[in-house]
């Protein structure tokens, strides 16, 4: 009897360790989860002002409506019957007109995998005048010191890059009119004003940004009339936006 009697407390115990470690861990959890989230959202937002201009000011989603249907005009066909929504962060002058975009895009050809890219966008009268303001490689893992240099000096202000493409490959995707870009990745030595400089020993991973960027391209050039109008101004934009400088 006494042997029944240990091993029901010894069960107990075990349960109310159990309980008291998931309780504990749910109150980390829940302790940590906002700064979490606070700490994303302000990597995002300095991403997203890194590929805008300095004078345009940057507007997150709010994160309560993260969960929510995108408009329609946002829908993202990502194949075999399945839907998303692009992620588009408009930047506003403070007259409140849109001043630019940014857009998340990738590809999963890079040498090791997905690579995730930002690409800013000014000029957003008209498909003539769009242009590509800045490019920012937000993950990957491509390999140390050949496809990893798709970030060299992305950190610095462009004034620091120079204008060597073969060395700085953000400056292919600098201040550039989609009219006068063919998105083709060649050699350096083979390449023409209109294409993308592969960097040195890393063409696949070259490619994959340029596709990223591309492809993100075309979506904003092909339904820019959509933009404006959704994004249009900041008086239109939604409620449930927080401001935030870049």
């Amino acid at each position: 009897m006494s042997g029944r009697g240990s091993d029901v407390k010894a069960v107990l115990a075990v349960v109310v360790i159990g309980a008291v470690s998931a309780a504990g861990l749910a109150f980390v959890q829940r302790q940590t989860e906002g700064a979490i989230k606070a700490a994303r959202r302000a990597e995002t937002a300095e991403a997203v002002g890194r590929v805008v201009p300095a004078e345009c000011k940057v507007r997150l989603p709010d994160e309560d409506a993260a969960g929510e249907s995108c408009p329609a005009f946002l829908k993202k066909d990502l194949g075999n019957g399945k839907s998303g929504c692009w992620e588009v962060f408009p930047a506003y002058r403070d007259d409140g007109t849109l001043c630019a975009i940014a857009v998340k895009t990738s590809s999963d050809k890079g040498y090791s995998g997905r690579i995730e890219v930002l690409a800013g966008f000014i000029g957003l009268q008209s498909p003539e005048t769009l242009e590509l303001s800045r490019i920012y490689v937000l993950a990957h893992s491509e390999t140390p010191g050949l496809g990893s240099l798709a970030t060299y000096l992305q950190e610095a202000p462009p004034s620091e890059w120079g204008s060597d493409r073969r060395k700085v490959f953000g400056l292919n995707f600098f201040r550039r009119k989609l009219s006068d870009m063919s998105f083709v990745v060649k050699k350096a030595s083979e390449a023409g004003e209109e294409d993308v400089v592969a960097i040195t020993a890393a063409t696949i991973s070259s490619r994959a940004v340029s596709v990223a960027v591309q492809v993100a391209a075309e979506w904003v050039k092909e339904n820019l009339d959509s933009i404006r109008t959704g994004l249009g101004s900041t008086q239109e934009v939604a409620a449930g936006k927080q401001e935030v400088q870049p």
